[in-house]
């Protein structure tokens, strides 16, 4: 059985809002029979082969690539063309799509993606998306031209513009049909097919499908697909014309129409904010309970209502559910129901699942509560009619229980303290990293507004002073979404700009239901935790650092907005940071 390994990162939502990435080992999708115990969600499982590439390609087919460069630069249709507009398409293809974090190309068949298409005034179509993981900057309208009855061509043209960062220039991104050229060693490239043209059937409403040489069953990487070649502004083409693999490859390309629609709530009716608990966590989530019913989302990312229908004693919940667009992943969402067993595999406690039509919750209608223990919800890419399909998914919960928040005193649970990293030498403060569990000691959830933690350094209360933290006043107690004008706190993070020599603790505090109660303080012990030599010859220092935007590419470190920092230690360990500048 093959399996696959979690990093999970949790994210101000709780358990709504979870992303996962999925380690280096190659998974089948065929192969795979069980969900990891060890994580309650997770990216969908990436099927197909991994094959590798290299830069070799470009330097070993430039006769060939030269020979078969584009002829034209025109200008890309930027605005939306005249004519009868199809949104929301349902796009399944086949695509081969570059890993930041591995470096190779991951392929998988995908269904249930997103497309958009017009039928122009002008007797052609347009259509935008043909690329999901299209590397630029602006994403333009394909024109594809009526050749003779229903068949449609896309001649080689700009799909977007992209910055490139080492020319500092604009490049266009010619999309057109590749073929493969493999090497020696083993490696692969992609360059300008003898017949770069992309044909399609139209049968009208939306329905587009491929035909010719870009339909292929592939073991491996596809012989011919649709893909991106760069021809870079500061130069000639036939000089710089390269595959752009970060943009991706599609095949077997089948487009058709979204006929589900998502759950209304009844009219009058306006949803709150109901509390979700698994065995992993406890997090708020939209939803109501109503007379006969209760709604609710389990992901803001699938933000179509799930309902189940109040039965006496009984929530019934059915599968199949549309939930509306992921916009995260592109994909059309749906509710997928099951039961599971546990089994161990090599080790790990996973839970083989079992396709069921519904979930059946216990009901308490005086606590409005609903009980789904030996379940599993799933958010899944397209409607999961077997239980294969249910690994297409890219969020489960198991064990839900879901039901309406009461303000009640409760005694928080302990911080986690998750590290300690001596950054004084080059940036003249640390870092504590660490959690604040938004539930109590029985694993109930607590609200976020009603929490609070203070710190302590070698034994005593710790002060943030104004001087040091640009805050108005001297604070000891810091509530859990408190930041700063300069982001030097969070609920899961805060900067020391003296360190601790012995030791610092972190203690949480609950105001709810009337009354103030407080965790333990939990310790870390510096010398005793391998940092005895804070800030001396034995401590890790950092060799390097890489800054990255929300999609993967490389900014500079003070760049606005969200950030993920990758630091390399000299010991060998790399270590990353998310944050968000100003």
């Amino acid at each position: 059985m093959t399996k696959f390994l979690l990093f999970i990162a949790m994210t101000c939502m709780g358990i709504g809002s979870v992303c996962a990435q999925v380690e280096t080992a190659t998974v089948h999708r065929h192969q795979k029979t069980s969900f990891s115990k060890s994580a309650f969600v997770s990216k969908h499982d990436l099927s197909s082969q991994r094959t590798t590439f290299t830069r070799e390609g470009a330097a070993s087919s430039k006769a060939t690539r030269t020979a078969n460069a584009p002829q034209h630069r025109a200008e890309g249709i930027i605005q939306q063309p005249e004519g009868q507009l199809y949104e929301n398409l349902v796009y399944n293809y086949s695509s081969s799509a570059y890993d930041w974090w591995t470096d190779q190309m991951i392929s998988e068949d995908v269904k249930a993606g997103v497309i958009s298409l017009v039928e122009g005034v002008d007797g052609c179509l347009y259509i935008k998306g043909l690329l999901p993981d299209l590397y630029v900057d602006e994403e333009f309208w394909l024109k594809a031209e009526n050749t003779e009855g229903n068949t449609y061509v896309i001649k080689p043209q700009p799909a977007g513009t992209a910055f490139n960062y080492e020319t500092e220039q604009a490049e266009l991104q010619n999309i057109m049909l590749l073929e493969m050229e493999e090497f020696e060693s083993g490696a692969i490239w992609y360059h300008q097919a003898e017949n770069p043209d992309i044909t399609f059937t139209y049968e009208g409403g939306g329905r587009l499908r491929s035909i010719g040489d870009v339909n292929g069953d592939y073991e491996m990487s596809p012989t011919k697909a649709v893909g991106i070649v760069t021809e870079s502004s500061s130069a000639e083409p036939a000089d710089h014309e390269l595959w752009d693999y970060y943009s991706g490859l599609v095949w077997n390309i089948d487009i058709t129409p979204c006929t589900d629609v998502c759950n209304e709530l009844p009219d009058g009716v306006t949803a709150g904010e109901l509390i979700i608990k698994s065995p992993y966590g406890a997090g708020p989530i939209p939803g109501v309970f109503t007379d006969d019913a209760v709604y609710f989302i389990l992901n803001e990312n699938s933000p179509g209502w799930i309902k189940g229908t109040i039965d006496g004693d009984k929530v019934i919940v059915p599968g199949g559910q549309y939930l509306g667009i992921d916009q995260a992943n592109n994909r059309h969402v749906y509710l997928g129901t099951a039961t599971y067993v546990e089994q161990e595999v090599d080790g790990e406690v996973v839970l083989d699942p079992t396709i069921s039509e519904s979930m059946i919750f216990s009901y308490d209608a005086a606590q409005k509560l609903i009980d789904g223990t030996g379940y599993l919800a799933i958010i899944t890419n397209g409607k999961a009619t077997t239980t294969d399909e249910l690994f297409d998914f890219n969020f489960y919960v198991p064990d839900p229980v879901i039901y309406e928040f009461q303000d009640v005193a409760a005694i928080p649970a302990d911080p986690v303290i998750n590290g300690w990293y001596d950054w004084l030498e080059w940036n003249g403060r640390s870092q504590v990293d660490f959690t604040l569990p938004l539930q109590d000691i029985d694993g109930n959830y607590i609200a976020s507004d009603k929490l609070s933690y203070i710190a302590y350094a070698d034994d005593n209360l710790f002060t943030f002073t104004p001087d040091v933290y640009a805050i108005d006043e001297p604070m000891t107690e810091i509530p859990y979404d408190f930041t700063g004008t300069d982001y030097e706190f969070g609920p899961s993070w805060f900067y020391f700009y003296t360190n601790p020599v012995k030791n610092f603790g972190i203690q949480s505090v609950y105001r709810g239901g009337g009354e103030e109660n407080r965790s333990n303080i939990v310790w870390y012990e510096l010398q005793t935790n391998g940092i005895q030599a804070v800030g001396g010859d034995n401590a890790s220092q950092v060799v390097s650092e890489v800054c990255y935007d929300a999609a993967g590419r490389v900014v500079a470190p003070d760049s606005p907005g969200f950030i993920i920092k990758v630091m390399t230690f000299d010991d060998g360990t790399i270590r990353t940071v998310k944050r968000i500048n100003k």
